[in-house]
């Protein structure tokens, strides 16, 4: 049968488009959910955000006829980030369009197609997000790995020109030199590497001017631990909670979660992916306000038509999505390194 694509096109729009946005946007892992909380701009070809980074250095308490401090705050105001632009593409052959025998035939290879394209966009935004900064490619998002970093340049500013513009990378001297891959020592409220004293001091110096972490995200294998401590008779004083608010919200998304201070913890196993070996698992803690994906509003899960490429015996649709993920404050965010994770 001969396929209507202003039909097709119409159907995907309409009705497939909006459930595929949804349903990345509600996912547990990371990237969806800070994908749902996106900053939209118009800008194609770079992307300018105000920086939140450090207290005005032009200030102070004088005594009477006492000079003021006049001199020339630090210099960067903004960051600077070119956006990138992510696709799915589908693809129709000629020999398959002649095939088809009714449009419920169509209509659900179409909707196989888009709940393919959802879980396909969900992992190659973890991916991205999570693999190491030396792996990042010319043409791919920015990585938490350098974001969360005291060394890596980020939004044209290098760590050199602003000494305000770093965040906090924990490893295991933070802890007493203990060994954080050693599971009686993360189990062990005697020891400077316990799992709750891990935490504390994340979420400590991700917190800055008062403003707490959004979220805590780690491994499966790190919740779990986390979660036996909660469970155990050790756990009287532990901080760690299977209640309250925060809890709340995630179990009526229908996800199992805890929470730290009321700030959520959310295990996502595209983190362990990117690790080099069981023993370099990470505790990331990602303050929302300060660290998110800018995305162009013309571009935000946009839907090209099928067309027939030029040289092709084909009708292709695409899915684009153009922006990045960007930081303006880097002290709101921490990481934990060198820790046991196993998958």
């Amino acid at each position: 049968m001969a396929l209507n694509y202003d039909s097709l096109n119409a159907l995907v729009k309409d009705k497939y488009l909006p459930i595929l946005v949804n349903n990345i946007f509600d996912s547990n892992v990371l990237a969806g959910r800070m994908l749902g909380k996106a900053k939209k701009h118009s800008s194609t070809k770079t992307i300018v955000g105000a920086l939140q980074y450090a207290r005005n250095s032009a200030q102070g308490m004088i005594g009477k006829y006492e000079k003021m401090n006049l001199q020339v705050p630090e210099p960067f105001t903004a960051a600077k980030y070119t956006p990138i632009t992510a696709y799915q593409a589908l693809s129709l052959a000629w020999e398959d369009q002649i095939e088809y025998t009714s449009a419920e035939a169509i209509r659900n290879d179409i909707e196989d197609f888009m709940d393919n394209a959802e879980r396909s966009f969900k992992k190659l935004f973890a991916e991205k997000m999570y693999q190491l900064n030396s792996a990042k490619g010319t043409n791919d998002i920015q990585t938490l790995d350098g974001i969360v970093s005291d060394s890596v340049t980020m939004g044209g500013i290098a760590v050199a020109d602003g000494a305000w513009w770093v965040s906090d990378v924990l490893t295991t001297t933070d802890f007493g030199s203990t060994d954080l891959t050693d599971i009686d020592v993360l189990t062990n409220p005697e020891s400077e590497g316990f799992i709750e004293k891990i935490l504390q001091l994340a979420v400590t110096k991700a917190t800055f001017d008062a403003n707490k972490p959004s979220v805590i995200v780690m491994t499966q294998h790190l919740f779990n631990i986390i979660d036996t401590v909660a469970s155990s008779t050790i756990s009287r004083d532990f901080s760690v909670k299977k209640t309250g608010s925060a809890v709340e919200r995630m179990v009526s998304m229908g996800f199992d979660a805890m929470q730290y201070l009321n700030i959520p913890i959310i295990a996502d196993d595209e983190l362990y992916a990117s690790q080099a070996d069981d023993n370099s698992g990470r505790i990331y803690c990602i303050n929302y306000k300060s660290l998110h994906f800018d995305v162009n509003k013309k571009g935000n899960f946009a839907h090209k038509p099928f067309a027939e490429p030029v040289g092709q015996n084909t009708q292709t649709m695409k899915i684009l999505w153009r922006g990045n993920l960007d930081v303006y404050n880097r002290k709101e965010q921490s990481v934990v390194t060198g820790l046991l994770s196993k998958y």
